[in-house]
């Protein structure tokens, strides 16, 4: 994890005399929105099913991860724990079209629930490993005090691109001695908004180089 006022240079030389809570507080904000608008940050999360159990929470609770939070869902796979490494995909369903009289047994669709639960069907008839590939946000808080450090994948590829958001936000506060009219923002504005497209290109491709390709849906 890389603590947050370490990556705070850029702000501090910009916006001068800002306390350092507020720093952390827009530098987190900008992080956030990001993480929310891209859906880059992703984790694997683990869970084992128990019979006759359907709804299951994707909280991630130990080491690092326990500083995140799960708004959304990509993927998800089983494994049958008495046949290690025999898995399967499970897809997306709806859960209006789940017939309620189909016979439990190994999940084979899942359902999202904003935020940080999930649905599966066949309601499970026995104990199954799911591996859930979901999409996280850094948390406001955690145990009561401002988060004071985010994930070291994060900030390696995107630091500028908060401190840039930061730096839009700050200036953005009236009445402060580093408040700034819009014309002074908009750099900063337009680089944060630029580093979120970047972000959300970087997830359509998988985290691959080379050009995304955009999706047209269709108009009925």
């Amino acid at each position: 994890m890389a603590e947050i006022l370490s990556l705070m240079q850029e702000v501090q030389q910009v916006v001068r005399r800002c306390p350092e809570p507020t720093l952390v507080h827009a530098y987190l904000r900008a992080a956030r929105e990001f993480c929310r608008e891209t859906r880059w940050l992703r984790r694997n999360l683990e869970v084992e099913t128990v019979e006759g159990t359907q709804q299951y929470a994707l909280t991630p609770s130990t080491g690092e991860d326990a500083l995140l939070e799960v708004i959304g869902l990509r993927a998800a796979k089983g494994e049958a724990l008495e046949t290690p490494f025999s898995t399967w995909p499970i897809n997306p369903g709806d859960p209006t079209m789940w017939n309620p009289a189909i016979q439990d047994g190994y999940p084979k669709e899942f359902a999202y629930l904003p935020e940080a639960t999930v649905n599966v069907f066949p309601v499970p008839d026995r104990a199954y490993l799911l591996t859930f590939t979901v999409v996280c946000q850094p948390k406001i808080e955690f145990e009561g005090y401002p988060l004071a450090a985010l994930p070291d994948d994060l900030v390696r590829k995107w630091d500028r691109v908060f401190s840039a958001g930061a730096i839009d936000y700050l200036m953005s506060i009236d009445g402060q001695p580093w408040s700034k009219p819009e014309r002074d923002r908009r750099p900063y504005a337009l680089k944060f908004r630029a580093g979120i497209n970047d972000g959300r290109n970087d997830e359509q491709r998988a985290y691959n180089g080379g050009s995304a390709m955009t999706r047209i849906r269709r108009l009925f």
